[in-house]
């Protein structure tokens, strides 16, 4: 009778099937994939399509709202989760394969494709009408189109990133960080597969090229239409529910006097809102400063921005902008402190939310115990459970897989971090593909604790 093969290609995409079927099953019988609607959604579904330069006025970008509105022009809306799902499985069948294409083995690309199919983005936002779960996936499926690049150098697949890469930019623009993201890891590939320096460099200066062009244009035509350079008038409000914590009467003297008539009003604002929220009014502790971020923003700052300068949204963006500059170019330690508890924040949120949620949490548990008690039922009383615990040497997938997340995550949350309070909906999407180079690194070593074993 022939051996049975688990890594064989039908094996894995018949295990592959089957995973995916029990997660359509899974969402469908807890409800998660009935449309629900979030604070978010109304921006994204009265996005104005009613002319060109209200469009690129807006707060949002054009992408996801027109999705939606293709959904609610033919009266399908109740199908966008389910829109969001199918996106999201094919961008983790198309990481497989990138992953596959540069040389990473079968079970390996199997693992990071299976973990990130069932991420915790996926899980807790797919049924929301907001972009956390969609800009998800349509980020892996740029990461997808790279890993394939980085093997054949296709102009196809070149055009394809530029294109994958300005959608995502421009369904969820904190995915700005891929036009530094997509090169790096180009690079951590070529030189991992002993590309010298130079010819690295060149190959990754056209990739870079490649990101950012569509988002240069895009940003010139907004400048030429609406006056203003960048890709969304939006970014600003988020730092200010930071900024305009540190402010005192003190910081609004010292103000620009063009400034200071604004920010008076946006303190006076503030203090209104503590003499409301008692419970939340003292303290600068991490927890606390978060607890009222969304507040700031939202029932602070932009209320007062839009008595100020009235329904102008590029002005509004622009007096807050010039605001958070001055704040924190005199408060120059707090927001330090601040950026240095964010960090912290961050690891802890990543640690607490892969760790709890259900499908990793079962693998850990499971490989742990295992590591555990592999040694203890060792068949030789005279060798050391150190020999059979430690493992043979570190394989390229180990330390590329590994790389590459870390990677993406690094340079998705700085972002985040230095414009942002880090929820845990941003930190749980830029470490989409933790779990799966874990899982890598936990399978590598349980399979070299077994063959230790069996030599025992």
């Amino acid at each position: 009778m022939s051996k049975l093969d688990f890594s064989s290609r039908n094996w894995l995409v018949g295990i592959w099937i089957a995973l995916a079927g029990y997660l359509v099953v899974a969402l469908q019988v807890t409800g998660r994939l009935l449309p629900e609607q979030v604070p978010d959604s109304p921006s994204y579904l009265e996005f104005p399509f009613d002319s060109v330069a209200a469009a690129l006025q807006s707060t949002r970008t054009p992408v996801y709202p027109a999705i939606l509105e293709l959904f609610e022009s033919t009266g399908t809306m109740s199908l966008v989760p389910h829109f969001q799902l199918l996106v999201h499985l094919i961008a983790c069948a198309m990481l497989a394969l990138g992953f596959s294409r540069i040389g990473i083995p079968r079970w390996q690309t199997f693992l990071m494709a299976a973990a990130a199919l069932l991420s915790i983005t996926l899980w807790f936002n797919v049924n929301l009408i907001s972009t956390d779960s969609l800009a998800v996936s349509m980020s892996l499926i740029t990461c997808s189109l790279l890993l394939m690049y980085c093997s054949t150098r296709s102009l196809r697949l070149l055009l394809a990133i530029s294109l994958m890469s300005i959608l995502t930019i421009l369904c969820r623009p904190a995915y700005l960080f891929l036009v530094g993201f997509l090169p790096a890891a180009a690079a951590l590939i070529w030189r991992d597969e002993g590309l010298a320096w130079m010819p690295t460099m060149r190959r990754c200066g056209v990739l870079f090229f490649a990101s950012l062009a569509p988002v240069f244009v895009y940003s010139l035509i907004r400048l030429v239409v609406v006056g203003q350079f960048g890709v969304v008038a939006f970014g600003s409000q988020n730092l200010a529910g930071v900024t305009v914590q540190f402010m005192d009467q003190g910081i609004v003297q010292q103000l620009p006097a063009d400034q200071q008539a604004f920010a008076q009003h946006v303190l006076d604002s503030r203090i209104d809102w503590y003499a409301q929220h008692p419970a939340l009014s003292e303290g600068m502790g991490y927890q606390t400063m978060e607890d009222r971020w969304n507040a700031m923003i939202y029932e602070v700052v932009v209320p007062t921005a839009s008595r100020e300068f009235g329904d102008s949204v590029l002005r509004q963006h622009e007096e807050i902008s010039s605001l958070n500059r001055e704040i924190i170019m005199r408060k120059p330690i707090a927001y330090a402190i601040w950026i240095v508890k964010a960090v912290r924040q961050t690891v802890r949120i990543t640690l607490a939310h892969i760790g709890l949620h259900p499908p990793f949490f079962v693998c850990l548990l499971v490989g742990t115990v295992a590591l555990i008690l592999l040694p203890l039922c060792r068949r030789d009383a005279d060798r050391s459970v150190l020999a059979i615990l430690v493992p043979e040497e570190v394989t390229r997938a180990n330390v590329l897989t590994l790389a590459f997340a870390l990677l993406y995550c690094v340079l998705g949350m700085i972002p985040v971090i230095l414009t942002s309070a880090p929820l845990g909906r941003f930190v749980d999407a830029v470490t989409v593909l933790i779990p799966g180079a874990v899982a890598v690194l936990l399978s590598h070593h349980l399979a070299s604790v077994l063959r230790n074993y069996r030599g025992s």
